[in-house]
Order: C-alpha cells, then structure tokens, then sequence
C-alpha cells in the first residue's frame, strides 16, 4: 500500500478466527468480508502474495483471480533450500517428522568409512548428523560448555563475547547455515575439549570441516536474498525477476571442490529452473521490472516476455492517453463562447475537437514515444530507492511520463 507522497506502508487488517475447515472456498468468503469491512473495492486490489498452501492460493484465485495471485517469493526460496538439503521429511513448515533431530539416534560410523561409495547427498547428510551430534553433546554436558567458554577466555575473550555451539531450528532453513557457521568458527575450540572428555564423541576431521565450509558457501546467496527480501519498507517485487536470474549466475560461475558441495548447487540450480521457470510471464513482476529505472529491461532472459512487457505498459499507456483526450473532448464540446469573435473560430475549435479525439502519441515500432525516451534513459544507481526516483524524475512537466505516473505506480 502506498500513502499519497508514495512512502510504502503495511497495516494489519484483521485476525480473523476460522470456525470452519479450511478449505479455499471458506477462506475466500473471509477474504471478501474483510475487504467489505474496509470498504475496499475488488478492483483496486492490485495483488495477493500468499505461501504456496493449495488452500490459500485457490482463495485467492476464486476470489480475486489468477492473475492476482503471487506466491511468497522468500517462502519458494524457502522450498528451494529445504529440498536442496533434506534433512527433514518435508519441507520446512511449522509440523515436520525429523529425519536427524532424534537424540538417541546415533551415526553409522560405517557410513562414514564408505562415504566413497554414498551418494553426495547422502554424504552431506552424515556430515551433518554427525555434527549436530556433537553440538547435542555440548548441549547436555556442562563440563564441555565451561571448557568450551574456558579455552576462549584464555585467548583473550571477555565472558560475555564468548561464542556457543547452537542449533537449527527446523521451522527456518537458514537456522542450518547458521549452526554450520557457528561450528566450523569455533571448531578448533570444540577439538580441543572434546580430547580432554573421554565420553565426547569423534570430531568432524578435516575433510568433512571441508565440505562443511562448502556447504555453507552454497546456502550463502540463497540466505542473502532471503534477508534483501524481507522488507516492509521498501519495494520488493520488482527485484524478484533480477535476482532470481543473479541466482543463476551466481551459481552458475561458483566454483566448488567438494562433490557434495558441487551436487548441492545442481540440486539448488534445479529447483530455482523448477520453481521460478515461468517468473518472467508473470504480468505484476515483468511489468514492476520493467518500470524500475534501476532495472528495466537487463535482467530478462527471454526477449519475447521482454517485449510483452513492453507492449502492455505501452498498452496502459495508450488507454490513459485516450482517457484524458476524452475527457478534455468533453471538456470542449461545450466551450465559453465569446459572441465578440468570429463565428470562424467555432470551426476551428470544432476541428480541435475531433483531431484530440482521433489523435494517437507518437508509437513508432508500437511503442509511445514516452515509453521510448524512458527506456533509452540511462539505468539509475542500484543503491537508489526506485520510488524516490520516480518521484523526482518522473513527476518533472519535461519527461513525459509524468502523466502517467499515478496510474503506473501500483505496478
């Protein structure tokens, strides 16, 4: 939602309880009635972002219509990294059936001797495990945790600076990247304790604090887009189609030593091909990329969704072009007349009249002429916010799409 100097807002409309089983049908009535408790227009919904439930998104879609309907871009990122590293059942979610979480499950130490013969995947899985039974250990043995704090406050750490060992938490994907981090930063330390505890268990040796390291280098760009998309105060859905094809780059020139790290990034390319194969066909984001000056039209893959852009913006442009000629017609069929003047004015008014309602903007190659200057503008900074440009730029009498800016905004 936007307020009337254009600064982004949100606002919670309501809580509602559901008294009835979930299904589409039922959530889409609560959505009319909420939207009828606020007096808002259907029309004037431009989009619905929602998590992938199929319950939620057939609510949507009764309700407001297909084309409205756009799922969560950090929960997709959120399937992609979950099935990227399997550690649970199922993707994350708020009930998950642990497949490593169980305390008294311990590691095959024969697995670990075959690792060769595993698959990557399985591979990275067992590293994993046996990680996490290490950190478990830490976490039930108060002796290990005062060594673990003593051995830092040697080295010159205030007690209050000194790192823990921590855990995922199996609702948030990145909670696995961070409890990597965390162990692969203070491994030296934990080697060290669990050496002088004869009941601690094995250490994660060199190769596999390797593929660890790996694994966590992996996750990084999915993590970092995460966080960049998690905003309320900025825009956010005209970045989707430039950083999902970052993605792509990034890890299509990412280069890893480690065939589990390397089998990760082709599971994680996968599912970023899978989900986001059809992103730049999606009206609202190919259009919000479109209008971003910081953007435009870099980052589409295919010209041809490039161009479909291209020609619905010009499209809404034409349409507002004719809406404000009729409207000044309307305006003139019925000027203040001057009986002073020569009648041979009327006919030239009357002449004005019908060529401002024949008249076209100039739209060589089918593209408005205020559509061409913008696009042949250079691309702003990256760092610049695109509403603030809009804005300043946009809104000055001399570029032509100050016009339409009002209208174009909601994209």
């Amino acid at each position: 939602m936007f307020h009337s100097d254009f600064q982004l807002i949100s606002c919670l409309l309501g809580v509602i309880k559901c008294d009835q089983s979930k299904t589409g049908a039922y959530i889409a009535d609560l959505l009319l009635d909420c939207c009828n408790d606020w007096d808002i227009e259907l029309d004037n919904v431009s989009c619905v972002v929602t998590d992938n439930g199929a319950n939620i998104v057939n609510a949507v879609k009764l309700q407001f219509g297909e084309k409205r309907h756009l799922p969560c871009f950090a929960h997709t990122l959120n399937l992609i990294a979950s099935k990227s590293v399997p550690l649970y059942n199922e993707a994350y979610g708020a009930c998950l059936d642990p497949v490593i979480d169980s305390d008294d499950e311990d590691v095959d130490e024969s697995d670990i001797k075959d690792a060769k013969h595993n698959s990557p995947e399985e591979n990275m899985i067992i590293f994993i495990k046996k990680m996490k039974r290490i950190i478990k250990f830490f976490k039930k043995s108060e002796t290990a945790m005062r060594e673990l704090r003593k051995l830092q406050v040697i080295d010159g750490k205030k007690e209050g600076q000194c790192l823990m060992l921590i855990l995922d938490v199996k609702t948030r994907w990145n909670s696995i990247m961070a409890m990597i981090e965390r162990f692969l930063l203070i491994a030296g330390y934990v080697s060290r304790v669990l050496l002088i505890i004869p009941t601690s268990p094995p250490m994660s040796t060199s190769d596999e604090l390797s593929v660890l390291k790996e694994v966590c280098k992996t996750l990084k760009p999915l993590e970092k887009v995460t966080t960049e998309m998690s905003a309320e105060k900025y825009v956010t859905c005209n970045k989707i189609i430039p950083l999902v094809r970052l993605l792509k780059i990034s890890y299509g020139n990412m280069e890893l030593e480690s065939r589990e790290a390397f089998s990760l990034k082709q599971r994680i390319l996968h599912f970023i091909s899978k989900y986001f194969k059809d992103i730049e066909k999606v009206r609202i984001l190919a259009t919000a990329t479109l209008l971003d000056p910081r953007f435009k039209k870099i980052h589409f893959e295919s010209a041809l969704s490039a161009s479909s852009a291209v020609f619905f913006v010009a499209e809404q442009i034409k349409d507002l072009a004719n809406e404000a000629t009729s409207i000044s017609s309307d305006v003139e069929k019925n000027p203040a007349r001057n009986e002073s003047l020569d009648d041979l004015w009327s006919i030239h008014d009357s002449l004005v009249t019908e060529v401002n309602r024949a008249h076209v903007p100039d739209s060589a190659g089918g593209i408005p002429v205020e559509l061409r200057q913008y696009l042949n503008t250079p691309l702003v900074p990256r760092t610049s916010d695109p509403m603030l440009i809009c804005t300043s730029v946009f809104q000055r009498p001399q570029f032509p799409l100050n016009v339409y800016f009002r209208k174009l905004v909601k994209y």
